[in-house]
């Protein structure tokens, strides 16, 4: 399974939708780190990849 990439924009956490072609919001607050953003994925077994949201938008 490919690792998710998630991206900061505009202080929100997002992950990216391949299906839907558009960054989707993730329920974490706006002071998250990328530590707990890491931690959250960890608890549901998944693999991210934190980038830049350029390369979608």
């Amino acid at each position: 399974m490919q690792p998710l990439e998630v991206a900061r924009i505009d202080g929100q956490w997002v992950t990216w939708s391949e299906q839907l072609e558009e960054w989707l919001p993730l329920p974490l607050a706006p002071e998250a780190t990328e530590n707990d953003v890491r931690h959250f994925y960890a608890g549901r077994d998944r693999q991210i990849t934190i980038v830049t949201a350029g390369g979608h938008q």
